[in-house]
């Protein structure tokens, strides 16, 4: 998997394929610009009764993300549409393909939420977090905590270094190598702090940052979107994108955190499995985008895109070095 080349079946296929499943006739399709989720692509996109929908092929995450959805019916969740025979996606091609109604705002990246909005985000996740586990799809992943899916995007990336043959790939393979220490010690650290195994698990959205929250107009609700990696894990997986959340992309200060504990209640994470979820974060960005800096399949500018992140990443202010004090801070 790689942040870029999303599979697409086009325009005129999901058409297709929507009047087929949903008996819904979709007369306009505009892709919609993500982020670096190479497993999904989302459309705008608007019915013959002017009807906006976001349509999302997805080859990655879980299904059971569009079922927790549906089963949690919460004010900020918005709602799957059924197919005509009652499921909540349809497949083609290894695509995932589904519709929820398209919900009018602005990215929370984009526009800072106000403090009701922070408390109704608040509100949202620990309903997310209290939910009973009973009513959720037995097809939710659950988190093991022991660190392999994380080890094998390091392994991947090591890999990846020996076709290293251009300037690009050079410089990356460059930076990851002299880094690779760093990489080898926060993948320790997930393992060690993931030794608990799977207790003590909640539902989880998987990735509530920032540019997944969409706030409205009148300052009043927030809609958290993409349940792709809906998940039972420890809260903190969620958690650690409101205790500072994940630097230069989305970021939480000390007063926003108070607002949406006026939702939450009081956010007191573990500390080890913060450090566990923040240190899986830091391995899962910087391998991925180092593997998308040396892929030659890329365009030079999609690589230089990945290899620009992957030194925020690296930086003094970045990801990884989170992670690490993290870990240094359970050590002192």
């Amino acid at each position: 998997m790689t942040g870029w080349g999303r599979s697409s079946l086009g325009p005129a296929r999901l058409a297709a394929e929507v009047r087929a499943a949903y008996a819904v006739e979709l007369v306009a399709l505009e892709p919609v610009r993500a982020g670096a989720d190479a497993a999904a692509r989302t459309w705008s996109a608007t019915d013959s009764q002017g009807t906006v929908w976001a349509l999302r092929e997805a080859s990655g995450g879980s299904p059971a993300g569009l079922e927790a959805a549906a089963a949690l019916a919460l004010p900020g969740v918005p709602l799957p549409r059924r197919t005509a025979s009652g499921g909540l996606w349809t497949e083609a091609d290894g695509l995932r393909v589904s519709l929820v109604p398209w919900v009018a705002g602005r990215s929370a990246l984009e526009a800072d939420p106000r403090p009701a909005q922070w408390a109704a985000f608040g509100r949202l996740l620990a309903a997310v977090h209290a939910a009973p586990t009973a009513a959720l799809p037995q097809s939710l992943p659950r988190d093991d905590h022991r660190g392999d899916d994380v080890a094998a995007l390091v392994s991947a990336a090591d890999t990846a270094v020996h076709d290293a043959a251009d300037r690009i790939g050079s410089d990356a393979g460059d930076l990851w190598v002299t880094t690779r220490a760093r990489e080898g010690r926060v993948l320790d650290g997930v393992r060690a702090t993931g030794a608990a195994g799977g207790t003590g698990l909640v539902l989880c959205h998987g990735d509530p940052h920032r540019g997944n929250l969409v706030v409205d107009e009148d300052g009043e609700r927030l809609w958290l979107l993409d349940w792709d990696d809906a998940v039972l894990s420890w809260p903190e997986r969620d958690l650690l994108m409101v205790v500072g959340g994940l630097p230069g992309f989305s970021t939480v200060s000390p007063e926003q955190l108070r607002w949406f504990e006026e939702g939450y209640g009081p956010v007191r994470p573990d500390p080890h499995r913060l450090a566990h979820h923040r240190g899986v974060r830091a391995l899962e960005d910087v391998s991925l985008f180092a593997s998308d800096a040396l892929d030659r399949a890329l365009s030079d500018d999609q690589r230089r895109w990945a290899l620009d992140l992957v030194r925020a990443h690296l930086g003094p202010d970045g990801i990884l070095a989170l992670a690490e004090r993290s870990f240094a801070e359970l050590a002192a």
